[in-house]
């Protein structure tokens, strides 16, 4: 079995930072890089079924040189190899990111995608979903379980609202976007990190590699303006009976709006 699983490196914010001069992010100098927070339950789960199955992981990112980062993490857990198209980050646009991912998917042809749920810096939790109609796979979103079938089947536990868990079964080739504690993700040890360095990573040009025309044009949401919230005045308590209670929340949404 091939399974792919898309990562993301996600910029981490310092205490004290500074925003560009255009107001469309904030300062590379204030930012570290991380593993996005869901990522490593996917990759875990990947690793967990090729293991009883056979067959490969590859992680694959969208981005620049910093988004190695969560490759690299990937490959020390015990992932194959990997992959970075190589273009500016793909920011807060989920349906670009999946229209470069739809292009690798093309090519490597995987039995099975894994995205985490969301990204902890955007929380869209819309690439996977995106890729998956961008692929013409079936897809199932929040998934808390997974058990294979020898006939090419998975059955899926979806988790939905007030703790619900739904069953679904679902035909391979598919995408699954993993919810967090579906497994508890292995530690990559020292010596797990230095080999992670010794593993295929493949930097491509999707102008380039074929992929471009698989990216497509156009986008989705378009960031406008990043900027820091100002401390507001102290909370006001407001008593009384409902009436005095609807009344000052009227006047303070009055105040609000002039």
């Amino acid at each position: 079995m091939r399974i792919m699983v898309p990562v993301k490196s996600v910029a981490v914010p310092d205490e004290e930072f500074e925003l560009t001069s255009d107001g469309l992010d904030i300062d590379p100098d204030f930012l570290d890089f991380t593993s996005n927070e869901w990522d490593p339950f996917a990759v875990e789960q990947a690793l967990q079924m090729v293991e009883a199955a056979g067959g490969e992981v590859i992680v694959v990112t969208v981005g620049g040189k910093e988004a190695e980062e969560a490759l690299m993490a990937a490959l020390a857990m015990g992932a194959d190899r990997a992959i970075r198209v190589d273009i500016a980050v793909a920011g807060f646009d989920p349906l670009a990111a999946a229209r470069h991912l739809a292009g690798v998917v093309a090519r490597e042809a995987p039995d099975l995608v894994l995205c985490g749920v969301q990204s902890s810096d955007a929380a869209h939790g819309a690439t996977g979903v995106a890729l998956a109609g961008l692929v013409d796979y079936p897809h199932i979103a929040v998934v808390k379980s997974i058990a294979s079938d020898p006939a090419g089947y998975l059955t899926v536990g979806r988790e939905l609202e007030g703790g619900v868990v739904q069953q679904m079964e679902i035909r391979l080739p598919a995408v699954l976007t993993v919810q967090s504690g579906i497994n508890d993700p292995r530690y990559a040890n020292l010596r797990a990190i230095k080999q992670a360095r010794g593993k295929p990573l493949e930097v491509v040009d999707p102008a380039s590699s074929g992929l471009e025309g698989a990216a497509g044009r156009g986008s989705g949401p378009r960031l406008r303006q990043i900027y820091e919230l100002k401390d507001r005045a102290s909370a006001e308590m407001i008593r009384g009976g409902p009436r005095e209670v609807a009344e000052r929340i009227n006047e303070i949404i009055a105040e609000a709006l002039r």
